[in-house]
């Protein structure tokens, strides 16, 4: 990874957007551990996204191994890093009305990830709207790998006046909710191996029968 003056650390619009490093005060550190969580003082809507790669292969978006949320005043972003090396970490935002589809970047951190504890596994991949406050609790792992059997599904989606997980774009199970949170459980075992794809659907207005896609997951 070549090293720019300036490359890591604020760019560009970040304070003035309202972002302040939470976390990590040193642009570049390094990690004995498979796993880290990056959080950001957020004291303005935002519309944000992210991108993690490793040095030796900078054209391998790695962003399936970040989990992005967004709590009250806060942007959390829970990283694994599948293995040792170099990475680079790189937030990108515009302010929350924006009608931009392409955000600038505004952050980034070089990580140097000196050992694994443990394998690590990617995370659903998360739409535009999951980023509009929802927050969730679990499952952030779902694949083949793991226990399919009673699975439960528990998610923060403010506004929401409906959720339902989906498998395979045709089987609805919706979840219960109780103010902005929704649950569920379900059995999922016959699915393993399968390749089906489960995803997360919320509604936002009752008179429309719009679901919009706000996580997916992969078996």
């Amino acid at each position: 990874m070549a090293q720019i003056e300036g490359e890591f650390g604020p760019q560009g619009d970040f304070s003035s957007l309202g972002l302040a490093v939470q976390s990590h005060k040193e642009y570049e550190f390094s990690s004995r551990q498979s796993e880290c969580d990056i959080k950001f003082k957020s004291t303005k809507p935002v519309k944000f996204t992210q991108k993690l790669v490793n040095a030796k292969d900078e054209e391998n978006d790695l962003s399936n191994y970040v989990f992005s949320q967004r709590y009250d005043d806060s942007l959390h972003f829970c990283l694994h890093f599948p293995e040792s090396g170099v990475y680079k970490f790189q937030v990108f935002a515009l302010p929350g009305d924006t009608k931009e589809s392409s955000l600038p970047n505004v952050f980034n951190y070089k990580i140097n990830v000196e050992g694994i504890c443990h394998a690590v596994h990617s995370f659903p991949k998360q739409y535009a709207q999951w980023k509009d406050g929802c927050s969730l609790v679990e499952p952030t792992v779902l694949n083949s790998n793991c226990s399919l059997t009673a699975v439960k599904f528990k998610v923060n989606i403010p506004n929401a006046k409906a959720a339902a997980v989906v498998i395979n774009g045709s089987d609805w199970k919706h979840l219960e909710k109780s103010g902005s949170s929704f649950t569920g459980t379900y059995d999922l075992h016959k699915l393993r191996n399968s390749g089906a794809k489960i995803t997360l659907n919320a509604n936002f207005d009752e008179g429309s029968g719009s679901y919009p896609t706000l996580l997916e997951y992969k078996l």
